[in-house]
């Protein structure tokens, strides 16, 4: 079957999206694309712009999908899922739970035509009150973005009643008896209602041909629903000590009238460059409505240009890629070993950097890194501005624990946040960064949610934040981590002899074994001497003399003045930040917090 002929299938790169029978969509997208092959230039019905849609924001691709009225890219592979719920494009746009209706052969095509149907579940409450809106994004913030998109979006109906009750429409008795139970009060603060009363109705959520519901944070009157709908924003970014050069780079490419020629991007996984790539599009069509955006992965773009050779249509792949005002690719670094593909991006760069267009590129290692690239377009590469992203560091760290954690509706207290931030940063601390990614942080979260959900009150204590008991149960932590490590009292399960400790702390802080325990003075040694000093008085029911012989000293009083000087400082400024040379495979550490990791550690391996 030609690639032109291919029946249009689910894309998450329209919003909303409408489901209509087969003979109808299929009839309406073949007509579409029979007409724009006939007379490329004829004008556009609704823009009146020769040869592009109403919108032009993603011009089609040559990957797979037939091109309807708003323009598609195709999804990675040529073809997007039709079948089992939302689909998910490889550009990283946001995903649409797309309303289905079945054909007879039990499958369903997508209808991209403006939706005539009934409004969604919460436009309908919106239409009878002007401040609706502004109530379900009250009700957002107090129940967590994540918790109102699972148990609200698209399955409750919010109405307010004259005597100042709320009427709340759900699809099951059990969802009415759950909202009640759990989101009771938080119903009635973001409403204002006074008593709620819960109705059961299936039938008036997402009808057949109807819009499938968004989620409220992407809800905007101001954008067409075939816009390209990018997940994030840069106002969303969290900037930091760590990320703050690439956040400026890529917002100064997207707003300036005359920026550098392109950005490029490196980091680890998971440290926020495709969130920068897709904020700086957000941001970029947000001040030019009509301007051509690109965004693709490394892969996509090596599997479109596999596809149009062997359609032989390599000239409509360039003039796809050719003709954009910003073009970025996340992942750059899988052109690796791909000659031709990268032959064909150096030409690509070239031509846009001719016609005065944006580029911005995002990679796991630095361009010289790159295996398998060729010299000139590792050139091409170091020609712009070339940003690190680092990964997030203490204060910054805090920050995204907080944030995420109030997106998924729980609120933590400081001990809680504090002990994720300490658990976080051992992740990658080793490997020379600050600490853990931002997937990792996600993680960790994901593991007290899940406890949170299973305890009888929630893990919440009576301030009604989770509590640092309940992190430490959804960790596996069985001592508590106080805020101040000198109040640790909780001892392991079984004694810990002091060379296991010297051994640990020797390896945290880069020290030789010999150097701790000879006579040398050196500023790292003998921090090293102090906090194993510090942890062998807290770890251990050794006395002072017992840690010197243990620890080689002949002298007691040594090992005495050392812990007292540590503990002063810790009982003084437990946050103070560690120098970096005392503790280089942990920067950007507190004293307080390495102290807890490396106990941490000790405690762990003396199980």
């Amino acid at each position: 079957m030609p690639i032109d002929r291919m029946p249009l299938r689910a894309t998450s790169l329209l919003a909303p999206l409408n489901i209509a029978p087969p003979d109808r969509a299929n009839d309406r997208a073949d007509r579409q694309a029979n007409t724009q092959r006939e007379d490329p230039a004829t004008p556009d019905a609704r823009s009146g712009v020769p040869g592009r849609s109403m919108h032009g924001r993603i011009e089609r691709s040559e990957g797979g999908l037939a091109r309807s009225e708003g323009g598609l890219a195709r999804s990675e592979g040529g073809l997007a899922r039709s079948e089992g719920g939302p689909t998910r494009s490889e550009a990283g746009l946001a995903r649409t739970d797309d309303a289905r209706s079945p054909s007879e052969n039990g499958h369903s095509r997508i209808d991209t035509s403006p939706s005539r149907a009934e409004p969604t579940a919460f436009a309908r409450p919106a239409a009878e009150s002007p401040d609706m809106q502004a109530v379900l994004r009250r009700l957002s913030d107090e129940v967590g973005e994540e918790q109102f998109e699972r148990y609200f979006l698209g399955q409750t109906r919010l109405a307010m009643r004259d005597n100042a009750a709320l009427l709340v429409t759900v699809t099951s008795s059990y969802l009415a008896q759950m909202l009640e139970r759990r989101f009771g009060e938080a119903l009635r603060r973001a409403t204002g209602a006074q008593s709620l009363k819960f109705d059961i109705d299936r039938s008036v959520f997402t009808p057949r041909g109807s819009a499938a519901p968004a989620p409220i944070a992407t809800q905007s009157l101001q954008k067409s629903p075939r816009s390209p709908i990018f997940r994030a924003a840069l106002d969303d970014f969290l900037v930091g000590q760590s990320n703050r050069l690439a956040f400026t780079a890529v917002k100064r490419m997207a707003e300036d009238d005359e920026p550098v020629s392109h950005v490029f991007l490196h980091g680890a996984c998971g440290l926020g460059k495709t969130h920068l790539l897709q904020g700086a599009c957000a941001l970029f069509q947000q001040r030019n409505p009509r301007g051509v955006i690109r965004y693709v992965t490394g892969e996509q773009f090596t599997n479109e240009f596999i596809a149009s050779v062997r359609a032989n249509r390599v000239d409509q792949f360039r003039k796809t890629y050719r003709g954009v005002d910003l073009l970025c690719i996340d992942d750059v670094h899988f052109l690796s070993n791909k000659d031709a593909t990268q032959t064909e991006l150096l030409h690509t760069f070239d031509a846009i950097g001719l016609a005065g267009a944006r580029v911005i590129l995002a990679s796991d290692e630095h361009p010289r890194e790159i295996a398998k690239v060729s010299d000139k377009l590792i050139s091409r590469f170091l020609s712009g501005a070339v940003v690190k992203i680092d990964s997030p560091d203490p204060a910054l760290r805090r920050q995204l624990i907080t944030h995420l954690a109030r997106k998924k509706g729980l609120t933590l207290d400081g001990d809680a946040t504090e002990l994720l931030a300490i658990r976080s940063s051992r992740a990658v601390g080793s490997l020379g960064g600050f600490g853990g990614s931002i997937r990792e942080i996600e993680g960790l979260l994901n593991q007290v949610e899940a406890i949170s959900r299973l305890l009888p009150d929630g893990g919440v204590a009576h301030s009604g934040r989770v509590s640092s008991s309940a992190v430490r149960r959804a960790l596996g932590i069985d001592e508590p981590a106080n805020q101040n490590f000198a109040g640790t009292s909780s001892m392991p399960r079984r004694p810990i002899p002091v060379s296991h400790i010297v051994d640990h702390v020797c390896q945290a802080l880069a020290v030789d074994a010999a150097e701790f325990s000879g006579k040398g003075r050196h500023k790292r040694v003998v921090f090293a001497r102090s906090v194993a000093a510090v942890l062998a008085r807290q770890l251990t029911t050794q006395s002072f003399p017992e840690i010197a012989r243990a620890m080689g000293r002949g002298n007691h009083s040594t090992i005495i003045t050392a812990q007292r000087r540590l503990q002063r400082d810790l009982d003084k400024n437990p946050h103070q930040i560690v120098e970096s040379d005392l503790a280089p495979l942990h920067p950007g550490l507190t004293l307080n917090e390495l102290l807890t990791t490396v106990a941490t550690t000790i405690r762990q391996s003396a199980r």
